[in-house]
């Protein structure tokens, strides 16, 4: 069974810029936060097929867009989504 997780990038990348030593590449820009955040989305690869990321932009409903779209098109594929039936009408 494929597996499908969405994330919020921002979020992530927080988690681990702090939950990391600090790092900088050769020019003084701290590179701690993008090494957490590979770190953590390639440890999922193992777990889940599908991994979107999400970054807070203008457009503030794309996550959501996403989400419903992808409810959507497993149900016109006649495939079971277990939280469907949780989403307001």
């Amino acid at each position: 069974m494929k597996k499908i997780l969405v994330i919020d990038g921002n979020s992530i990348i927080n988690r681990a810029f702090y939950g990391v030593p600090l790092l900088s590449d050769a020019e003084g820009r701290y590179t701690n936060g993008v090494y957490g955040f590979l770190n953590i989305y390639f440890k999922l690869f193992d777990i889940y097929n599908f991994i979107p990321v999400f970054y807070d932009t203008f457009n503030t409903l794309s996550m959501f867009e996403f989400i419903i779209f992808l409810l959507f098109f497993l149900k016109e594929n006649h495939r079971i989504c277990t939280f469907s039936d949780k989403l307001p009408e």
